[in-house]
């Protein structure tokens, strides 16, 4: 699965694992707040128990390989696709027709491990109403070019995240300036 800072996030990523029964291992960002921290983990196991897996982003290597193996044995894996790591691989877009930067890591796991992303998206709609909504899955194709491929997939996840902010603009958690500028030639910053 795959998503973005859109409406809860959160309700999205855990369906599989509370209407399904299967474990899902989020990735995430660490809270920057200790005590929010402790409030989103203390929260996540009285309501999901161990069906449900936070790892925080890093550089690990080792993380990469605990997904892989994780999706070998059909659990699902529940990543951000709209914010990459500071310092971290990036692969560069186009988002409402100007520059840019999606994680990396996002589709070269999808594409080693031949697993379709699926872009889930749920926006709220009303006191306790969220819709969510299912794309198209994207299969990452594997040939010699690795890097075309994952272009291919990052720009059929774009399209979907653009389409989703279109509809619900208001809900993208989106806290920073995105472009220098108002010429629609500048390029993204990098988070």
């Amino acid at each position: 699965m795959v998503t973005a800072h859109i409406g809860n996030w959160e309700i999205g990523s855990a369906l599989p694992a509370s209407r399904e029964q299967r474990r899902v291992h989020l990735v995430r960002e660490e809270e920057l707040d200790p005590r929010a921290q402790k409030f989103i983990e203390e929260l996540l196991r009285e309501h999901m128990g161990e069906l449900y897996k936070t790892h925080f982003a890093s550089e690990d290597i080792r993380l990469g390989l605990l997904l892989r193996e994780a999706l070998d044995r059909g659990e699902i894996v529940a990543l951000q696709g709209d914010r990459p790591r500071a310092g971290g691989k990036t692969v560069d877009v186009k988002l409402f027709d100007r520059p840019f930067r999606l994680p990396h890591g996002v589709f070269a796991l999808a594409r080693v491990s031949g697993v379709p992303l699926l872009a889930v998206f749920t926006t709220r709609r009303g006191r306790s109403r969220y819709r969510v909504k299912f794309c198209e899955p994207i299969h990452v194709q594997r040939t010699a070019d690795r890097d075309a491929d994952v272009l291919r997939a990052a720009v059929r996840f774009v399209a979907d995240l653009e389409a989703t902010i279109r509809d619900s603009p208001y809900q993208w958690f989106c806290f920073r300036r995105l472009w220098n500028g108002f010429d629609g030639e500048s390029s993204a910053r990098s988070t």
